[in-house]
């Protein structure tokens, strides 16, 4: 059997039990003393915490997981503390990372909207929609104000993602991580991660943009790079398109990465500066360095596993 589904599902369960145990380090409160950076990065590693939690409450059947509930408690708890939520108004560069712990929260049925006024509040002083920043990210922006129903003036999906890296076809030769994570990040925010269709990526552009996704997954591949490979399969299901032979030999090299412990090493973790550390800082390293992919390929793993269930023949598309 070419893809073994079995070993799919308890990939995806063994990286949840991973997230779990460690959810305390997800906590951007412990270290209220520490500098700023240090909270804000602990706040972007709760927010895309709460992103798994999301896109499981979208996708699952039946009652949550354990560990998905001890996650959403560990949010709930987090946002219930006064000095996180008011953030929205007192630090804008926390506005993004914030409100998408509300849309969580909200989404996943947690709490009811009743924060919604303010932060329509602080949209409506034009500050956080006005600030400059990449068209990737504008369009991270209004997936989230528009997962969360908001009212805002940003432009449409259409005339966002004609300003992306992946709207004019690079060149894969030149691609930088940097150009890769702009790329696979447009088609999450475009597709709404794979729940809807758009018409701005059809016909021969959807062909390029297929090549250049299987392209890199070889690149990535050979690297050993597992955040963005995951990154670019979940592209695959964003797109509801998984290529043949090189979907089955990336998972199978994923498989193979996954620590024993559930965790999936990150592009910067390294076995030798592990071993010179204590045991108190071989855990944080460990989080830090490895979080960001376990979650990735996580949230991809279940994805295509619910996607793939039951069906696998039929919707592997060559």
């Amino acid at each position: 059997m070419p893809f073994q589904m079995q070993q799919l599902g308890l990939y995806y369960k063994r990286a949840f039990s991973w997230i779990d145990q460690h959810r305390d380090l997800f906590n951007p409160l412990q270290n209220e003393r520490e500098e700023n950076t240090a909270n804000l990065y602990q706040t972007k590693a709760l927010g895309e915490l709460g992103l798994l939690c999301l896109l499981y409450q979208r996708y699952s059947v039946g009652d949550r997981e354990s560990e998905i509930e001890r996650s959403l408690q560990l949010i709930h708890t987090i946002w219930q503390h006064a000095d996180y939520h008011e953030r929205i108004v007192r630090r804008p560069e926390y506005f993004q990372l914030h409100t998408m712990i509300y849309v969580v929260l909200q989404q996943c049925a947690v709490i009811d909207d009743t924060y919604k006024a303010v932060i329509q509040q602080v949209l409506d002083q034009n500050y956080v929609i006005a600030t400059e920043t990449t068209p990737m990210r504008l369009l991270d922006r209004r997936h989230m104000l528009d997962c969360g129903t908001f009212h805002h003036s940003l432009p449409s999906y259409q005339e966002l993602y004609k300003q992306t890296l992946l709207a004019h076809e690079p060149p894969a030769v030149y691609l930088t991580d940097t150009d890769v994570y702009a790329i696979t990040h447009t088609l999450f925010y475009i597709t709404d991660f794979g729940r809807s269709t758009t018409s701005v990526i059809a016909g021969d552009h959807l062909l390029a943009v297929h090549w250049l996704i299987e392209i890199l997954l070889g690149v990535y591949l050979r690297r050993r790079n597992w955040d963005l490979v995951g990154e670019l399969l979940l592209d695959c299901y964003c797109l509801h398109w998984y290529p043949d032979i090189i979907f089955t030999v990336a998972w199978e090299c994923l498989l193979e990465a996954q620590f024993p412990n559930g965790s999936i090493p990150g592009p910067r973790f390294s076995v030798e500066q592990l071993a010179q550390m204590q045991d108190s800082q071989q855990v944080r390293y460990c989080f830090e360095q490895n979080y960001h992919t376990t979650i990735v390929n996580a949230i991809t793993s279940f994805l295509i596993y619910q996607d793939l269930n039951g069906n696998t023949s039929e919707n592997l598309k060559r």
